[in-house]
């Protein structure tokens, strides 16, 4: 038995929903390691 679009949409939601958190994880974990990173290499510079 097939399953009805409405399951078909839920799973889609919670799919996008999980994708979503997942990418804000790993912004919160890049985001300040490049900022890091950039204000590191910047330093590097002006010596």
């Amino acid at each position: 038995m097939p399953p009805s679009s409405d399951d078909v949409e839920a799973a889609i939601a919670l799919l996008l929903a999980y994708r979503k958190s997942q990418q804000k994880l790993k912004c919160l974990w890049i985001c300040p390691w490049l900022m890091a990173g950039k204000k590191g290499a910047s330093t590097t510079y002006q010596l």
